[in-house]
């Protein structure tokens, strides 16, 4: 397994361009303007109709764990709940990603053991870029594009970011709308280039947006799980823990690929983006408004 990650930023992008993105195997694309969307990796998906998420036991100082699985089982099932008859066939996408308990597990994914979809906080041990609100992991097949694995960790260093659980704050980050945006990339999108779409990679503070899908949105998941799709149900993700330690390398067939929403600059040229998104490898990142800062 191969560890990369990559600068994916569109912003300032014209709401005509609808067209969400699927993620894919193909870890060194590198959006532009005229080409947001990649075309020639496969598209990443899950084979199961379900698929379960769970919360990291310590929480947050920020949220505690039951806000943290209120959030995170609310952000789910603004997903699994869309509806899809205005982008085809009527009915839910056909992928059930439920919040299903606390867990000990740590982040990541190790081949042919247990694994945990997890979302965590980190309140004193963010390993990242410190501009970042979250940043999503998500392990795949590289042959297929099957989905494997997804965690979500949050930057809940309150020095770094304030977070709020309830009503809008002009100071703080909406919570639930960060987790909605991370979670849609668990479920298989990547950033959208259309500016009211929840998987845009530009938040504000105060912004309870992104809770409530868009139009781009709600197509976006049921593409990757079109109503009346067969596939079994065999809930993805489990109590055991396995990945207690960061992942390891080289362990077989499998890929990941990371996604991020952060500080997003309104004014930032694509071209400077895409520069970006070519040097700064094994990390993807999403800045404020400098308006913001």
């Amino acid at each position: 397994m191969r560890w990369w990650w990559l600068a994916l930023v569109l912003v300032g992008v014209p709401r005509e361009a609808l067209a969400f993105c699927r993620s894919t195997t193909n870890l060194s694309f590198v959006p532009s303007e005229a080409t947001p969307c990649d075309t020639a990796g496969k598209p990443l998906f899950w084979t199961s109709r379900c698929v379960e998420v769970r919360v990291h036991r310590t929480a947050s100082q920020q949220a505690n764990l039951e806000m943290a699985r209120k959030l995170t089982a609310a952000s789910l099932a603004t997903w699994s709940g869309a509806a899809c008859d205005p982008c085809g066939p009527p009915g839910k996408p056909s992928l059930v990603v439920t919040e299903a308990g606390p867990t000990d597990c740590e982040f990541g994914y190790l081949r042919d053991a247990p694994n945990t979809n997890v979302v965590i906080f980190r309140d004193t041990d963010w390993r990242h870029d410190p501009d970042m609100l979250a940043l999503t992991t998500v392990s795949f097949r590289k042959d297929t594009g099957e989905i494997v694995d997804g965690d979500v960790e949050v930057n809940s260093d309150i020095y770094q970011h304030k977070f709020s659980t309830g009503a809008p704050s002009a100071d703080a980050y909406d919570l639930q709308s960060v987790l909605v945006h991370e979670l849609g990339h668990v479920m298989g999108l990547s950033h959208s280039p259309v500016a009211d779409a929840t998987m845009r990679a530009r938040y504000d503070k105060g912004d309870v947006s992104l809770r409530d899908l868009s139009l781009d949105d709600v197509c976006g998941v049921c593409a990757i799980a079109p109503p009346g799709r067969e596939a079994p149900c065999t809930p993805s993700g489990t109590a055991s823990c396995a990945n207690l330690e960061p992942p390891r390398s080289d362990v077989g067939d499998d890929d990941s690929g990371g996604c991020a929403i952060g500080r997003a600059s309104p004014t930032a040229p694509l071209a400077l983006l895409a520069l970006l998104a070519a040097t700064r490898l094994r990390r993807y990142s999403a800045r404020r408004s400098s308006s913001r800062r």
